[in-house]
């Protein structure tokens, strides 16, 4: 609910930073989503530790196989091995030296330094000068953790991000800028290289009059381009005024500067454009809003880049059909988005409007790999596949999720195969945020290739689904599966630095006056369920059923949404949704109507108890995503074989009617 700063808190006071996405549970024998909450695993009877330095190592053959089966495996096929069988990939025979090199490798990824200590001190004699010749056997594989230390398995530095608030360049902002408000023609001739977030905290109408007596002395000719920045800012503040058409003549006026002063470096075009070109949409100034729109593409970084391929497209698809080319025409934009962003709500509804299958385009009966292991030595990422699948025979829940918070903290991979075989260890450890994460850097990676329909339930999974069908009431359950994968990425003990907590981020002073319930109550799925569900239902009430709008509330706070739907009167909430300007609330919005659309699409093909309930509640609830549901029941109802594009007038609420398609009975799905 909270915005960036969100911080989860993780078991026992991990600390895990907040990111978009979550997982699912793994069988014995193939990747499928766990659809209940995985019950708890006994702690297994502690083996005694003798460490015994002058112990010799048992032999070790020659060969010494690091497969299973095969180093590489399909990803329909994959299963994690029975702990027989490590042994048997090992040549282990010695029992008690192997539990007793296992449980001082569970020592070491829990932390316990005293045991780590004895383990390097019976390593060092018989570790290889060359590390490729180390040898794996029951009593060397307590070495591992020394090992990977020695190897430098540490924390890498994070990279901070650039943020639109922050300077550009680096650079301090000029001595002249100052911290008072700027009052005259003289303050913006001196403002220099001033900073995004420093002309904010300086300029701040009061009125309409002072905010074009600003707009004046900024389209003077003695304010130069040196203070770009400041007009980029000033374009956002001046949209602040809308819908005054005196606002919007102010605004244009300034982006027209901008336009003309901007540089290839700078990180605020993309911003800038893009909100400039659908503001243009909102008003009906199509050219306008196209030129805006190609220059945002034109930007060095572009994180709303499927939202400028989508408009672009939604553009160009109305001018071939007023052209009467629409049988033949190539919608390029629409192309470049379905394969850079397949997944996205931008994507899908493009999909949808051109007739097409957003899911057989992303999934087939395609060879998905994933690499168990990398050559015949003993590499990092070979100790680490090992280490896992240990963790995994034995059942061993709490070090196996110590394990993939380690894994998470300290190791970095880029190769997709390895990439998706750590996604699956997160998975299993029911790390869900970890694994989504992983799995996302995987699809990047992974552009323009079909995918496993195994990969998709890795990415969108679903436990707890008896707490959320039993506690969602007359919600939505596949929207609630889409808001919780958001919220906390299914750790039910989520808590956040505003102390918002469980699985729907419940803040206890919102919690207690919808329910009478205690703070730690919250971390029940099935109390933080109803309660939040009660809230979103009464945040619908405040804003007249418009769901999208109800999610951007949740997330960024009712007062942001009204004074934001007072800038943008009867736009339809696919637009509206786009034009939210806070950059985490407009991401929120539109990656939880992917999640439940791709949660109705996988619960639809599979075969389960769930799947047809799960259909109907959200066929029969009072609360949905209009926009969502729709698109589902397209593709519920679509035929085999080609189909003819549906006329969908996307932009109904737009001035430009002469440029939009024809209404039909689907044109409600986009203005609700």
């Amino acid at each position: 609910m909270a915005l960036s700063s969100l911080r989860f808190v993780v078991g026992q006071g991990i600390a895990v930073a907040f990111a978009i996405l979550p997982q699912s549970a793994l069988s014995e024998q193939i990747v499928q989503v766990s659809l209940s909450v995985p019950a708890a695993i006994p702690a297994k009877q502690a083996v005694p530790l003798v460490l015994d330095q002058a112990a010799a190592p048992e032999a070790v053959s020659e060969k010494n196989a690091l497969a299973l089966a095969s180093d590489v495996v399909s990803l329909e096929l994959f299963r994690f091995p029975s702990e027989a069988e490590v042994k048997k990939m090992l040549e282990i025979e010695d029992r008690q030296t192997y539990e007793q090199s296992v449980e001082i490798l569970v020592a070491w990824i829990n932390g316990k330094r005293s045991l780590i200590q004895q383990a390097e001190g019976a390593c060092a004699p018989v570790m290889p000068e060359n590390e490729a010749d180390f040898k794996m056997s029951a009593f060397s594989l307590r070495c591992v953790p020394f090992l990977l230390e020695q190897r430098s398995f540490r924390k890498e530095e994070k990279k901070s991000s650039v943020s639109l608030l922050a300077d550009a360049s680096g650079a301090q902002s000029t001595a002249a800028a100052g911290r008072t408000a700027l009052k005259s023609l003289v303050d913006w001739q001196q403002l220099g290289n001033i900073s995004y977030r420093d002309f904010l905290r300086r300029f701040k109408p009061q009125d309409k009059r002072a905010m074009l007596t600003h707009v004046t002395y900024a389209g003077d000719p003695s304010v130069t381009c040196e203070s770009s920045v400041a007009l980029a800012a000033m374009v956002g503040r001046v949209e602040e005024f809308l819908p005054d058409p005196d606002a919007w003549s102010a605004m244009r006026s300034i982006y027209d500067k901008y336009a003309k002063c901007e540089v290839a470096s700078d990180v605020y075009r993309e911003t800038v454009h893009l909100r400039m070109g659908l503001t243009a949409l909102y008003f009906g100034q199509i050219e306008l809003a196209r030129t805006a729109l190609e220059r945002a593409m034109l930007a060095p970084a572009q994180e709303d880049r499927q939202r400028t391929l989508f408009w672009l497209g939604l553009l160009d698809r109305t001018e071939a059909q007023e052209r009467e080319i629409i049988p033949h025409f190539q919608n390029k934009h629409w192309a470049t988005l379905a394969q850079e962003s397949p997944l996205s709500i931008h994507a899908v509804i493009a999909a949808h409007v051109l007739g097409r299958d957003p899911y057989s385009g992303l999934i087939g009966h395609v060879q998905q790999n994933v690499r168990r292991r990398d050559g015949t030595q003993w590499s990092n990422y070979n100790l680490i596949a090992l280490v896992s699948e240990v963790l995994v025979a034995r059942d061993d829940a709490a070090s196996l999720k110590s394990w993939s918070m380690r894994l998470a903290r300290d190791w970095k991979e880029t190769d997709p195969e390895k990439q998706l075989f750590i996604g699956i260890v997160h998975n299993k450890a029911h790390n869900f945020l970890q694994s989504i994460q992983v799995l996302t850097s995987y699809l990047k990676g992974t552009t323009g290739r079909k995918h496993r329909v195994e990969f998709l339930k890795l990415l969108f999974p679903t436990p707890f689904s008896d707490s959320i069908l039993e506690s969602s009431e007359d919600f939505d359950p596949l929207l609630v599966f889409g808001l919780i994968r958001q919220e906390s990425a299914f750790n039910p003990l989520a808590r956040s630095i505003a102390d918002a907590r469980g699985l729907m981020q419940l803040l206890p002073g919102t919690a207690s006056r919808l329910l009478k319930v205690t703070p730690i109550e919250l971390y029940q799925p099935e109390k933080n369920v109803l309660i939040g569900t009660r809230y979103l239902r009464k945040l619908l009430e405040r804003n007249n059923n418009h769901l999208e709008r109800v999610l951007a509330a949740y997330n960024a706070g009712q007062r942001h949404i009204e004074r934001w739907a007072k800038r943008f009167p009867g736009a339809n909430d696919l637009l509206f949704a786009d034009l939210i300007p806070f950059k985490e609330t407009r991401s929120y919005v539109s990656l939880i109507q992917r999640n439940t659309y791709w949660y109705g699409r996988l619960w639809a093909e599979q075969k389960t108890n769930y799947a047809p309930e799960l259909i109907a509640r959200m066929e029969r609830s009072n609360f949905r995503s209009r926009t969502v549901n729709f698109l589902l029941r397209s593709a519920r109802d679509r035929v085999e074989g080609p189909r003819s594009e549906m006329n969908v007038q996307v932009l109904e609420s737009f001035d430009a009617s002469s440029l939009l398609p024809p209404i039909d009975d689907l044109g409600h799905f986009a203005n609700q």
